[in-house]
């Protein structure tokens, strides 16, 4: 069962998005709502959710139907609906993870992942044909200066990637990812003591990532292969589970304009499906990361509404990471090269904190780093 919410300015532009997932205004009993409440599931599920609602008072207003999935909605303001709602525990759980920034710490090989505020990543490819910054051969020396570099500058984690996954990417030989990715984590991980990530597909580079001294995996395929899972389970660590269209060759061919039919809650759909098949394998939920995929099989609309949504994908009640530094999206909007668009990366990255995100991943972490400070002290100064 998946909850989610939707929060309006008015009541105008309530009634117009409910009117789009094909609830007609007459239905609607209450004209003060501010917010909607959307489950999802099987039939069994939704009707048992309404079952329950129906025994104190409430009434669910039902609009959609599909092959897979049936769904409700519930009108009203955000206190209201966590009344309305207080005898599912998932459902209260989805209202309270949207208002809320915090999400539970993950314990680590090393200590752990404290989210009490926004955690900037800092991305180190060792590839020679990253989209950003590929640097032709790769010099692992440069590839371990640049991490510690970011880890002076304040980066609380970082991610070794040594596959590309730019638009169009060709796979690479597991061999050459070892060779690439391992003495760079090994180095690090005896150099300072912040969480590093591997960031591969593959669970052979996984294996030896952690080996070596990394302490969580970055699985941009979404843990497509079970032994992906399996060995995330027996080592107990962490891994980021991302949403993605097929592979990085083909992403960008697969998706137009009718490719979702809402993206955010067809990648709500995707990471619970995921989770469900990973927690039947042994990988506990609590372990799990969320990264909705900016920029893998999506166009620019759907890059920007996951921004503006991002919150609503607070109610999969996991840590969210949001990985937009200089990405296509941004330089169709500045009409900069990637090593030039900081300004909008940085703009993406307030957005993204300021809408609940818990790790953001960037390229400038220096820059990120005092953003985030900033933001910090505006949001969270005291009222006198």
């Amino acid at each position: 069962m998946i909850f989610r919410v939707r929060c309006y300015p008015s009541e105008t532009d309530t009634i117009n998005d409910l009117r789009k997932l094909g609830l007609d205004r007459t239905d609607v009993t209450t004209l003060e709502q501010s917010a909607a409440l959307l489950a999802e599931g099987s039939g069994t599920e939704v009707r048992s959710f309404c079952e329950l609602l129906k025994m104190n008072g409430v009434r669910c207003l039902c609009w959609k139907a599909g092959p897979r999935y049936r769904a409700c909605v519930l009108a009203g303001n955000l206190r209201l609906l966590e009344t309305m709602v207080s005898g599912d525990e998932n459902a209260l759980s989805a209202l309270q993870a949207y208002r809320s920034n915090g999400v539970p710490p993950i314990a680590l090989p090393r200590g752990r992942m404290d989210f009490s505020r926004p955690l900037v990543m800092g991305i180190v490819n060792a590839t020679p044909d990253s989209f950003s910054d590929g640097m032709g051969d790769v010099d692992v020396g440069e590839c371990i200066q640049r991490a510690l570099r970011m880890v002076a500058e304040g980066a609380d984690m970082i991610d070794v990637g040594g596959e590309s996954t730019r638009p169009g990417a060709l796979p690479v030989d597991t061999q050459e990812e070892l060779r690439r990715v391992v003495p760079v984590i090994s180095s690090l991980s005896e150099r300072t003591r912040i969480p590093i990530s591997v960031d591969t597909r593959k669970p052979e580079v996984a294996r030896a990532a952690i080996e070596a001294g990394a302490s969580m995996i970055n699985d941009v395929s979404g843990l497509e292969d079970p032994e992906m899972i399996d060995f995330a389970s027996q080592a107990g660590v962490p891994v980021i589970l991302m949403h993605m269209l097929g592979d990085p060759l083909t992403m960008q061919e697969r998706v137009d304009v009718t490719t979702y039919e809402d993206v955010v809650a067809d990648i709500m759909r995707f990471w619970e499906e995921r989770i469900n098949i990973a927690e039947d394998q042994g990988l506990a939920r609590d372990r799990i990361i969320l990264d909705p995929g900016i920029g893998f099989g999506k166009l620019q609309e759907h890059n920007l509404e996951i921004l503006d949504r991002l919150r609503e994908m607070r109610c999969a009640g996991r840590p969210l990471l949001v990985g937009a530094s200089r990405k296509g999206f941004i330089g169709r909007i500045t009409g900069e090269p990637p090593a030039q668009r900081l300004g909008g990366s940085l703009a993406a990255a307030a957005v993204a904190a300021l809408n609940g995100a818990n790790i953001i991943r960037v390229h400038d972490v220096r820059e990120t780093v005092g953003l985030l400070r900033t933001l910090r002290a505006v949001t969270e100064r005291p009222i006198t």
